[in-house]
């Protein structure tokens, strides 16, 4: 694959894992809407763009003050 446009859209999964990569991450959805989004560890920003974001123990402490959202889990 040597650019976007040649990725499937209807099965393509984007991962990251930390803050930059989500960054990354959330340009490839914009271009690929039908992508299915998930972070490793807690992104910065928007975590309402993710599909789905694996937290680790340390970012459940980050998070005490919240309720977990729909698409975290630890």
């Amino acid at each position: 694959i040597n650019s976007l446009s040649q990725l499937p859209e209807d099965r393509c999964v984007i991962i990251s894992a930390g803050r930059r990569a989500a960054l990354a991450a959330r340009y490839i959805k914009k271009k690929i809407p039908n992508g299915f989004l998930w972070s490793l560890m807690l992104p910065d920003g928007n975590e309402d763009a993710f599909d789905l974001i694996a937290l680790p123990e340390h970012d459940r402490d980050r998070n005490a003050t919240q309720p977990a959202a729909e698409n975290h889990f630890y």
